[in-house]
Parts: structure tokens; sequence; C-alpha cells
């Protein structure tokens, strides 16, 4: 179990930020907050428990840290039950994925190396001559970086991946930047109408709360049916292609106290 025995949330994320820097004495806290992906001003709050109430991004964020993801939804059900149902629906499908390293996400997240990122994590990964081809020689000198720094491999056989057929998940704020990179880099426009690609998008005022819930439970639908779609070994084959659903809102008015 994730509790101890009479301990609540805040005690279980302090004891795992504690249990962290006693592994890593030689970090300091801003180099762990850097880690997690948080500012250090929040990471102490967190360890001295003057925050109540952390929202789940915070505790996705320490748990990824602290390298504690294994059973992420049954965290999820024991603190936040009100949400566990929403998210049992979307680790379904990702239960056999695990949560990417910090220091590797961040290259997912910048748009110089976010393409070589996709390639090499996508399928069997990629080659030089696809890199080439794509990006170019610059590519190619980016790929190099990312070598030497560890964050990808090249095999004998000339095959670029790191963890070739293991399907990863990352943060929100992770995907957000991914998604954003890839539409911007990958969508062709010219293409729209021929069956090849897809792009739409609405806006409307509504109420949040009475359609919002209905807006995710279509796309949490959409997104189990194309999952089924991906992995139907009937439909295998050498492209790469990228699928987005996104949904959120422009404006939200603040309760009045």
């Amino acid at each position: 179990t994730f509790a101890l025995e009479n301990e609540d949330l805040c005690q279980a994320l302090r004891r795992r930020v504690k249990h962290y820097k006693r592994e890593h004495p030689a970090l300091s806290s801003q180099q762990i907050a850097k880690r997690f992906n948080m500012s250090s001003s929040t990471l102490n709050r967190i360890e001295n428990q003057d925050i109540k109430n952390p929202t789940i991004d915070q505790v996705l964020k320490v748990l990824r840290g602290t390298g504690e993801t294994d059973d992420l939804l049954g965290f999820i059900e024991e603190f936040y039950p009100d949400i566990a149902d929403t998210y049992k629906r979307v680790y379904s499908e990702n239960k056999d994925r695990t949560f990417i390293n910090t220091d590797i996400e961040k290259y997912f997240r910048d748009k110089s190396t976010f393409t070589i990122m996709l390639l090499a994590f996508s399928g069997n990964g990629t080659s030089r001559s696809e890199i080439v081809e794509l990006l170019g020689n610059s590519g190619l000198r980016t790929l190099t970086m990312l070598i030497q720094s560890e964050v990808l491999t090249e095999d004998s056989n000339g095959v670029i991946n790191k963890g070739r057929g293991r399907d990863v998940n990352m943060s929100q704020e992770a995907l957000k930047d991914l998604l954003s990179n890839t539409i911007e880099s990958h969508y062709k426009p010219e293409n729209f109408g021929t069956g090849f690609n897809f792009l739409s998008f609405q806006t409307k005022q509504a109420d949040r709360n009475k359609v919002m819930p209905k807006i995710n439970i279509v796309l949490k639908d959409a997104f189990s049916k194309i999952h089924n779609i991906l992995n139907d070994s009937e439909n295998s084959g050498n492209d790469k292609i990228f699928i987005g659903l996104v949904s959120d809102s422009i404006l939200e008015k603040k309760a009045r106290l």
C-alpha cells in the first residue's frame, strides 16, 4: 500500500521526498526540484507539509521524481477517489507504460529535438538516413548530441532508439508542448481532404460543468477506439503517424467567495 498506517497524503509525499534526499545527498533542494519539474518553493512546501491539499499534478511530479509510479492508479484510487474513474479509463490502455525520466522528457518538449525523439520512440526506432531525409544534416548534428548525452542509443545495425517497443507516459506539461510542436512542424494543411489527416477546432460559450464531462467521455471513447486501431496487428506498417485529443476552457469564471 502507498500509505503507512494513519498516514495521510501530505505525510506520504513528505516521506517520499525525505527518502529521495537521503538517497541523493549530493543534490541540493533546487537540483531535486528541477528533476521533479517543479519550483524549489513548491518542493519545500510539500516537504514541510505546508500544502494541505496538493494538486494531483504536484502528486504525480513527486511520484515520478522519486521513481514510485509502479502502481500509480492505486495511489490515485486511495487519495483521489473522485477522479479515479477518469484515470482508470486512460490508464486501462496505458497500464503497461512507464513514465520516462524527467531528464529525457525535456527533449520531447524542446523544439530542436522532439522530432528525433518521436522517431526514436516510435515503433522500431529510426535511422540516420530517415533523420537526414526529414531534417537534413542539422538533424544529424542534433542526433550526435543526443547519443553522446546517452539520451538515445544506436545499435550495431544502425537502429536508433531508447527502449525499442516500449510505450511510455509523460507529464501533462510535456504532452502539451509535444502536441503543439508536432502540429506546428508536421501537420500538412495541403493534405486536408485527402483522407490522410484531419484537423478541427471549435469554441463555444457554454456551462463548463455540464458540457466538459460529456465531451471528455466522447474523447476518452475516441482514445480507446484509436488505441485499438493502432494496436491491431492487421494495421501494422512502417509509417509514423500522430494523433492528438484535447479539450479545456479558454476562460473560467472564478467562484465568488
